[in-house]
């Protein structure tokens, strides 16, 4: 009896910061860009700071990954545009070779692909798009009047979050994660590495490499294309 087929469907489920892309985030490279075309002036960089001081109980990163003070004000369409123009530009050059085939050998073996980032929607759906992902589970912003209002619409995949919605993913896709493959970098991905049958730290910080050798979770290096 084939108990796989019966639990559910397998499935690969990607990390996209230092995992897809390596050795940088998606975020920091679009925010490299406006900073570079002026595009991140004196209002960004004072909400930015607010936002830290005002949320200083959750320390500098913590608040900056539940608030986008940068993209308070900004419309969808404008946002849609310079995103589109950094992937195509700065982000999908810089993909690991490594994961392109990786991803490419999970469609012919005709798994259920997945990211789950905690890029902004945005970014993490345009990279799906180029991989030809179709679920895409990114952090999710609040837009009012066709806006962004610098605040979240939703969980933010990070740390045990992570682990919530790959869960939730894998109610609503009939998904058997005992069958199916999970990637990512981090120590805070341990927790969702260990919800997969076949998970494989790619690029680990040291305490997840630590984490993997004690479990004997399989390390791979995915590097940028060279020059």
């Amino acid at each position: 009896m084939n108990t796989t087929a019966n639990a559910g469907k397998v499935a690969a489920v990607f990390d996209i910061d230092n995992t897809l892309l390596p050795k940088t985030t998606s975020e920091r490279v679009l925010i490299k860009y406006l900073i570079q075309h002026g595009q991140y002036g004196l209002s960004a960089t004072m909400g930015t700071l607010t936002t830290v001081v005002r949320h200083a109980n959750l320390g500098p990163s913590g608040a900056l990954r539940i608030y986008r003070p940068y993209l308070r004000h900004r419309t969808v369409a404008e946002v849609a545009q310079f995103a589109s123009h950094v992937f195509r530009t700065r982000i999908q050059p810089r993909l690991a070779p490594e994961a392109i085939a990786r991803v490419q050998w999970h469609h012919r073996q005709g798994h259920h692909l997945a990211v789950l980032s905690g890029a902004p929607q945005f970014l993490a759906t345009l990279i799906a798009d180029y991989l030809g992902i179709n679920t895409v589970i990114g952090t999710p912003l609040a837009v009012v009047d066709g806006r962004y209002t610098g605040a979240l619409a939703g969980l933010h995949p990070y740390g045990p979050r992570k682990s919530l919605l790959v869960q939730q993913f894998a109610t609503e896709q009939q998904i058997d994660l005992t069958a199916s493959y999970g990637y990512a970098d981090h120590h805070t991905d341990a927790e969702f590495l260990s919800l997969f049958g076949h998970p494989t730290c790619v690029n680990p910080t040291q305490r997840l490499r630590q984490i993997a050798s004690r479990k004997g979770w399989p390390i791979a290096e995915w590097a940028a294309p060279a020059g």
